[in-house]
């Protein structure tokens, strides 16, 4: 990133500096490794990026930004399906507004798809062809492998079947 492009990212330099010092608490929360988290952070690369990098870690904004963000990766971890049903569960049963009690189980009713419309549907196929085929004959064609465009009768069963 060129100075000119900075200049119209960052009014300041701490903005700056503030911005690159998250960015580096982000890749040391998810890689561990000090170097390559100063070098992804725009730190100069090599030896004196391993030694900015442990400078960082030393800084309080930057440790309060490596414990913010674990703490965020342990709570996406505990959340599933059934904390999520349980704290709706809690909210419906413990809820002092009426409308917080209403939506938590509206949700729960949306979980258990009660609220899905149904509907039924009629097809009906004219089947004066079939007829005339007997039960056997039709299960074979069920068994026999899909073919694609028109096909008539007498291509899929053999001459002496089609006339029965």
């Amino acid at each position: 990133m060129s100075t000119a492009e900075k200049k119209h990212l960052f009014a300041t330099r701490d903005e700056e500096n503030a911005f690159k010092q998250k960015v580096f608490a982000r890749e040391y929360v998810n890689t561990g490794k000090v170097r390559a988290s100063a070098e992804a952070a725009g730190y100069s690369t090599g030896p004196s990026a391993a030694a900015m990098g442990s400078r960082l870690l030393k800084y309080e904004s930057v440790q309060a930004e490596i414990t913010r963000l674990n703490n965020l990766h342990h709570a996406e971890e505990k959340i599933d399906r059934l904390y999520v049903l349980n704290g709706l569960y809690e909210l419906a049963e413990n809820a002092t507004r009426d409308s917080d009690r209403i939506r938590a189980l509206e949700l729960l009713g949306k979980t258990l798809r009660m609220f899905v419309d149904h509907i039924e549907t009629t097809v009906t196929h004219d089947i004066t062809q079939l007829e005339e085929f007997t039960l056997d004959q039709l299960r074979s064609l069920r068994e026999m492998p899909q073919i694609e465009g028109k096909v008539t009768v007498e291509e899929i069963l053999p001459a002496d079947e089609s006339s029965t």
